[in-house]
């Protein structure tokens, strides 16, 4: 199997130049196609997950694929080489120039396998005189040193007498060498490089907060909070905890929070200048806990009998009365807990490999499971991960719940009509791929801007809005929109209707 530049796989290579041009993405747009094509179970897998959750879907998937890039490189070299002359055609200078060793034509019987090849050097035979016998016919006995005496070795070497001749042509011959010079094993995430959160907190309209992950299913129960602008602009982009016991976040934990071998917690926090005591931004398994005197955070671990529990406190990294992106990560495999401060790794602490965490209990946000220890702040986009994220992710993540868009900044687009949708997508969904598409879409403000940005983030050129804020884009997006016809069912505010899709073209986005 071979891929080319432009993601393709062929049973053979035509142009073994392009070889040097294929790239990660070539390979990932192969794979997409082919194999998931040829993979009925994950087709079938596929399906049945996109129907359930709107976050799954093309940019939502964290499939992994191992694959194999072995690196073929050719040499060649020259060398001369002598054969005895009987009188047959000699290809000498007379017959014009040799070539050089790279404009000889030389093709491998097989691609993508070892070999070795001899093709003589046109234009440079000649006839010279023998430099074994000297040119006088004769060769002595390696042997018996010409007497005679070892009748084996000197049968031998009659042989070589009666082949041999006074005059050799002389010609030099090109050696080619296929050689296979190293391998190389990747993984490749196949949708996204960034894993889809187990649970994701943050506003909603009705003054409460709500579980935005994939799973979307994790209970949070508010208790005196009031929506307060959010890191983003947004004015209900977070929740602001009073500091008193009455006012927190519980979360009924059925399971999806139980990331007890790795784990990744990041929240945006923005604590007020007057809190006096410490407090809990969240308790679980693993808390995070602030204290204002020294401006500090507090991790802590809790193994997962409760025996044990590993702390890394370090201080003076937190701003009071300004937005500050905090978290946690620990891996089972490498044994190390660390606490990141706005993309920055501030600490880390090695607590033992294998460590597994007391992630199954219930959690509590903004204070301890008592209701005693109470945070002072605003805090919004809870985040939680069953893996520890790589700094290049956590990068990533770190706006994934900003929702402010304007008109002005969504690319150029034009309405294309109306068209009917079912169940079985005429678009793919890009719900929950893009921090602009997080949360019920029913409320979003901009839906048309926020999904054309969308979906020309991805190199898109068509994307939908279907329901009154539902978004929709994908590469073929040109080839399916209109599969299952015209509807009249869109509403005029272009934001599209039950079952039906306004579609729109994005100006200046070659396909």
């Amino acid at each position: 199997m071979s891929i080319n530049a432009y993601g393709e796989m062929a049973t053979g290579v035509s142009d073994i130049t392009s070889i040097a041009l294929i790239t990660h993405q070539g390979i990932h747009n192969a794979l997409l196609i082919n194999e998931l094509r040829l993979c009925f179970a994950c087709r079938e897998l596929l399906g049945n997950l996109v129907a359930r959750k709107h976050w799954l879907d093309r940019d939502g998937l964290e499939l992994h694929t191992k694959y194999k890039l072995e690196s073929y490189c050719e040499s060649r070299s020259t060398s001369w080489k002598f054969d005895p002359y009987w009188g047959q055609q000699i290809d000498g200078p007379q017959n014009g120039l040799a070539p050089p060793p790279w404009s000889i034509p030389v093709s491998p019987t097989q691609f993508f396998k070892p070999h070795e090849a001899y093709v003589e050097v046109p234009h440079t035979a000649s006839v010279k005189p023998c430099h074994v016998c000297k040119a006088t016919g004769i060769i002595r006995c390696y042997g018996c040193e010409g007497k005679k005496k070892d009748r084996d070795v000197n049968r031998v070497s009659q042989q070589l007498v009666a082949a041999h001749s006074r005059n050799w042509p002389t010609k030099r011959i090109i050696r080619q060498s296929m050689e296979k010079r190293f391998s190389h094993i990747a993984n490749l995430f196949i949708f996204q490089d960034v894993p889809l959160p187990v649970a994701l907190f943050s506003t909603h309209r009705s003054d409460r907060v709500v579980d935005h992950s994939p799973n979307g299913g994790t209970k949070a129960v508010s208790n005196n909070i009031m929506l307060a602008t959010g890191p983003f602009g947004d004015p209900a982009g977070s929740f602001l905890i009073s500091g008193f016991n009455n006012s927190y976040v519980e979360v009924e934990n059925g399971g999806e929070l139980d990331t007890r071998f790795s784990v990744s917690v990041f929240a945006w926090v923005h604590p007020d200048a007057s809190a006096s005591r410490a407090g809990l931004i969240y308790e679980y398994g693993c808390s995070m806990w602030y204290f204002p005197s020294t401006l500090g955070l507090e991790i802590r671990y809790m193994v997962r009998d409760r025996s044990k529990t590993h702390i890394l406190g370090i201080e003076g990294v937190i701003k009071v009365n300004a937005w500050n992106f905090v978290g946690t990560t620990y891996d089972i495999h490498a044994g190390v807990a660390a606490v990141w401060v706005n993309e920055s790794m501030v600490m880390n602490k090695s607590i033992g490999t294998n460590v597994e965490l007391a992630t199954q209990g219930n959690l509590t946000i903004g204070a301890s499971n008592n209701h005693e220890m109470q945070f002072y702040g605003k805090v919004s986009c809870l985040q939680f991960y069953d893996q520890a994220l790589s700094v290049d992710q956590i990068m990533k993540i770190k706006t994934r719940c900003n929702q402010s868009i304007s008109p002005v900044t969504s690319p150029d687009h034009e309405r294309v009509g109306c068209y009917r949708d079912t169940n079985n997508r005429a678009i793919p969904t890009l719900e929950g791929a893009d921090p602009l598409l997080v949360g019920a879409y029913l409320n979003r403000e901009n839906a048309i801007e926020k999904c054309a940005l969308a979906a020309h983030k991805r190199g898109f050129r068509m994307f939908a809005v279907q329901n009154g804020g539902w978004c929709a884009a994908s590469v073929s997006a040109e080839k399916t929109f209109n599969k299952y016809g015209q509807s009249t069912y869109c509403r005029s505010d272009g934001e599209g209707g039950p079952w039906s899709n306004d579609v729109y073209i994005i100006k200046g986005l070659s396909i």
